[in-house]
């Protein structure tokens, strides 16, 4: 499978339904829709590139659950909702900003596409990585150590939430039994924007600074570490349709950071020949 074979949502479908959600009067997120509008284009484009062999409503759910994570990451959130986050989930409370309001009603209704393993996984992670963005912003100033690498992987795979893009791979419809477990890597394809955005709080600068590398030993031991784990899911993965459903996800994964030029800039880097 070719990067030039993948087309994500060619007749705009699956941006329709999203946004028909996101404008409906349901929705409040307490900002304006401008501030959200590239979110749920590249969440679109993701969802359509990467999970394009699911059936059109786990799209749609997949995109609608990118936006909230989107919005966690980049929105400036009073951490006392972030702190209550865990503890009004599973009290069945309400949450205290309406994004995590809106993220527990996409928890609540996964299990209309994916089996209950997968779906109580997915609820973990989301935890997990709702907990990692608040301690990150209560020790944003804390300098990192050497000799930490085993914490900043570990950190790199709760704020990264790779399992739950994994796990979306395999819906319920398609895939009645879950027989393997992968984790992808973005952070090969995140680094060149953050380079030029002047980021250094991020998975590659950490790992250099854990490991007394450089900067670009650390970019190419994690794209190393990144193609071995490729090799071992299709080693692990059993059934041809298993395995091809891995291949469209890994391709579609590269394609929506190829496409989205104006958030990763790989073809500034690149050159078009690679799209």
């Amino acid at each position: 499978m070719s990067i030039r074979d993948i087309i994500p949502d060619l007749d705009g479908v699956l941006e329709h339904r999203v946004r028909n959600i996101v404008d409906g009067s349901r929705w409040s997120l307490g900002v304006s829709p401008q501030r959200y509008e590239a979110y749920l284009m590249a969440s679109v484009n993701i969802s359509g590139a990467a999970y394009g062999h699911t059936p059109l409503d786990v799209q749609v759910h997949i995109a609608l659950y990118n936006i909230m994570v989107m919005c966690i990451d980049d929105f400036t959130f009073d951490l006392h909702a972030l702190q209550e986050f865990s503890t009004r989930l599973h009290s069945g409370l309400p949450q205290l900003h309406p994004v995590l309001e809106y993220l527990v009603d996409i928890l609540h209704r996964m299990p209309d596409f994916y089996l209950p393993y997968v779906c109580k996984a997915i609820t973990s992670c989301t935890v997990d990585f709702i907990n990692m963005n608040l301690f990150e912003k209560e020790t944003e100033d804390i300098p990192l150590c050497g000799h930490a690498l085993r914490w900043v992987k570990h950190k790199r795979a709760l704020n990264g939430i790779g399992n739950v893009y994994a796990f979306f791979i395999f819906d319920k419809f398609s895939f009645s039994d879950i027989n393997a477990h992968i984790q992808a890597n973005p952070d090969v394809l995140s680094f060149y924007k953050e380079e030029l955005a002047g980021e250094t709080r991020n998975f590659i600068h950490d790992r250099a600074v854990a490991t007394n590398k450089s900067v670009i030993v650390g970019l190419t031991d994690t794209a190393d570490e990144t193609l071995a784990a490729l090799q071992a899911a299709r080693s692990i993965l059993k059934g041809q349709k298993e395995k091809d459903a891995m291949e469209q996800f890994m391709v579609g994964y590269a394609v929506f950071h190829f496409q989205s030029e104006s958030r990763y800039y790989l073809k500034e880097l690149t050159g078009s020949e690679f799209i």
